[in-house]
């Protein structure tokens, strides 16, 4: 048997040294700074680190419902993993795996989307990934003060707290529904109307129903609460 360095992997490794220089060197590279007492990134880095838009066509929608208007999932509906998550902890569920990312719907939607809004056709929008759908839709009632009634497309826990990238919940008027669901359709992005906004309620059928006020005080007070301090505004 005869070593050849050359063909060694570990042998063209960085030392150590070596990697603490390219990591400083990148720093430099895209390190963002600001002139004194001025609001402006100095210099041309910032830019293309942060990245730019040649013209703001449309302020994008907040995250939020209107009254009336549909409520429409966008995105692949995923396996619905739960593990890692406190509700499956809560039920000494252990072990199992994530929900794969597909990175090519995850552009596809985000394609839609931008396409969406650059058209006026959403009045509120707001992702899947952190929390969950049912994360999403309470904190787009809490953000508005306008309830939601979901009646179909959550069957169970899992489809209400899975988190996967790829997803978004949109408010829909009701006289721009069909031209989402035809850009969705061209995009080749899923849909699904899941109910209605309004009211003032928040309830999923067969799975929750709470108060929106109630709602609204728990996510105002949970972190003053949990640090003993008082509520600086709603």
């Amino acid at each position: 048997v005869t070593y050849d360095e050359e063909l060694d992997p570990l042998a063209a490794l960085p030392t150590p040294e070596e990697c603490a220089a390219d990591v400083k060197a990148a720093l430099e590279r895209q390190k963002i700074a600001f002139e004194p007492g001025s609001a402006e990134i100095a210099g041309a880095v910032g830019g293309g680190l942060l990245g730019s838009i040649d013209a703001l066509v449309r302020r994008p929608p907040g995250v939020g419902v209107a009254d009336g208007d549909h409520l429409v999932l966008l995105g692949e509906t995923p396996a619905g993993s739960l593990a890692g998550s406190a509700w499956a902890a809560s039920r000494g569920l252990r072990g199992g795996a994530l929900d794969p990312v597909d990175l090519a719907a995850v552009s596809r939607l985000a394609g839609l989307v931008r396409d969406l809004v650059a058209g006026d056709l959403l009045s509120g929008v707001h992702d899947v990934a952190a929390g969950g759908l049912g994360s999403a839709l309470a904190e787009m009632a809490v953000r508005t003060g306008v309830g939601v009634s979901v009646t179909t497309g959550i069957d169970g826990p899992r489809a209400l707290l899975a988190e996967v990238p790829g997803r978004v919940v949109a408010s829909v008027a009701p006289g721009h529904l069909a031209a989402v669901e035809a850009a969705a359709a061209a995009a080749g992005v899923p849909v699904t109307v899941l109910g209605i906004a309004g009211g003032d309620r928040i309830t999923v059928e067969g799975l929750v129903d709470l108060s929106l006020a109630d709602t609204t005080a728990a996510w105002t007070s949970r972190l003053p609460d949990a640090l003993d301090a008082p509520v600086a505004s709603d």
